[in-house]
């Protein structure tokens, strides 16, 4: 993806008959009948833009509605996880509407908004933060929901699975050998 911080890492993939294709590597996820459109992705850290890691908007990046949302967060760690997020969600999208438009959007102008985004842009897309780093995901399709989920590999308590997964989820889990 041309024109990202240093240390970022992107890439598109899609499901095709029930097969994920990433970087030419295909493996299969799950069978399905239909095919998702293309999912495109951005991981960065907060240490992209020295802003980022102070936990302030880097200059051009919030519109003045974002900027209000961002005023109103009073934790240190949550300023630099919104924007990290913000951050890394406009880039992406900023991105693919110049492969599109051939145009280069300001990131302040880059429609980035909670609700009805999806209808109005033509995208669905899903952020997560976690520990430093903010993934964004986007599917060109208002009406496909998207989510994308990061998380820091580590052990966890006792009574987590059954919190956060459910009986297919737990299953496959049951399955996997650890090393």
């Amino acid at each position: 993806v041309k024109g990202l911080p240093d240390g970022a890492v992107a890439g598109h993939g899609s499901i095709v008959n029930g097969e994920w294709r990433i970087s030419r590597s295909p493996f299969t996820v799950y069978h399905s009948p239909f095919t998702i459109p293309m999912i495109h992705w951005l991981m960065q850290s907060t240490e992209t833009h020295p802003d980022l890691a102070r936990g302030l908007p880097p200059v051009g990046l919030l519109s003045a509605v974002e900027r209000a949302r961002f005023e109103q967060l009073t934790i240190e760690k949550r300023k630099r996880d919104w924007l990290c997020g913000r951050w890394t969600a406009k880039l992406l999208l900023q991105n693919l509407l110049h492969e599109q438009t051939g145009h280069t959007i300001p990131l302040d102008s880059v429609p980035l908004v909670t609700g009805h985004w999806s209808l109005a842009t033509g995208y669905s897309l899903s952020i997560s933060h976690s520990h430093g780093y903010a993934l964004c995901a986007v599917i060109e399709h208002p009406h496909c929901p998207i989510g994308a989920d990061l998380e820091r590999i580590e052990e966890r308590v006792d009574g987590f699975m059954d919190d956060y997964f459910t009986v297919e989820e737990k299953e496959r889990v049951a399955c996997c050998v650890l090393r």
